[in-house]
């Protein structure tokens, strides 16, 4: 009889503690466990939202970069290709150019423009009327300074291609030996321009 009591004693004591414990568990673990999944969850969504906007703000930083270097380059391409003959502004490139090699440029003959297409390292143009102008240069020094002047003249912003350089060698006087350099250069002319290069030479 005393060990049923005893029996029923424990039984009642486990029941209660089981039902102590089922009692924390919906009280009290339970719900702090769906708290954490829940903040869990709105982690991982700020998380995602955070790379989200970091990815656009990359993108935008790319694209601005980009729209940058697309001006620049729009402004070097108008200064290379302009959109006039340009020929006072050519020719003190020119001048620049045989100031640094220390020769004298004795004339520069501009033919009329005719309707062109630049080199295929250059790239292509899709507006405007490109319009290519012949270039006869003739400029003295000596030998190796008007060699100088070519390659000056090659560097300059505009585009400036040599089709054909010769050289009259003074055989008294190096300093007065005589340069002939014929290039050709490029304008962008809109339709409503003439396409036609009215100036013919000029001379330093």
């Amino acid at each position: 009889m005393t060990m049923n009591k005893h029996r029923l004693i424990w039984i009642g004591l486990t029941a209660g503690i089981v039902l102590v414990l089922v009692v924390l568990w919906l009280v009290g673990v339970s719900p702090r466990l769906s708290q954490i999944k829940a903040a869990d969850q709105e982690t991982a969504r700020i998380e995602a939202q955070n790379k989200t906007t970091q990815n656009e703000i990359e993108d935008l930083s790319i694209a601005s970069a980009n729209i940058t270097l697309q001006k620049n380059r729009l402004s070097q391409l108008q200064r290379q290709i302009p959109s006039s003959f340009g020929q006072k502004e050519f020719i003190s490139s020119l001048n620049a150019a045989a100031d640094k090699a220390t020769v004298t440029i004795q004339s520069v003959s501009f033919s009329d423009g005719v309707a062109g297409s630049l080199p295929s390292e250059v790239g292509t143009v899709t507006s405007g009327q490109l319009v290519e102008v012949p270039v006869t240069i003739t400029a003295q020094g000596a030998y190796s300074k008007l060699n100088s002047f070519v390659k000056n003249v090659q560097g300059i912003e505009r585009i400036a291609l040599a089709t054909d350089v010769s050289y009259s060698i003074s055989a008294d006087d190096d300093s007065q030996s005589t340069l002939t350099m014929n290039c050709t250069i490029w304008s962008l002319i809109s339709s409503s321009s003439s396409s036609n290069s009215t100036e013919s030479s000029t001379t330093q």
